[in-house]
């Protein structure tokens, strides 16, 4: 399921990436847990639409293919795994969108 769930935010940063844009995939270990992020460059996020990008069939871009539940799906298996995710995005002088997935590292 966590294979899924990166494998998606990958997949999601790819397509909304513009040509000549880039993504980025860190992982460190910060506080006892594994730490993830995926940024990618292009249109950020609206601040609005945060919160609820993780429910399920919302999808900010009604021309996409997508059926909305690919986020859903994300979270529901990282917290299952009992960890959290959260989205950000910047619209200042570089726009980009990143995910971070926080798990808690076993011993």
């Amino acid at each position: 399921m966590l294979q899924r769930a990166i494998g998606n935010l990958l997949v999601n940063a790819i397509h909304h990436t513009p040509q000549h844009g880039s993504v980025a995939l860190r992982v460190r270990q910060e506080n006892g847990m594994a730490v993830l992020s995926i940024a990618n460059s292009g249109a950020a996020i609206p601040a609005d639409a945060l919160e609820t990008i993780f429910d399920r069939f919302v999808r900010l871009d009604q021309r996409s293919e997508g059926s909305g539940l690919g986020l859903a799906i994300a979270r529901s298996a990282i917290l299952a795994h009992g960890g959290k995710i959260e989205a950000s995005a910047s619209a200042t002088t570089t726009e980009f969108t990143e995910f971070t997935i926080r798990l808690p590292l076993r011993g």
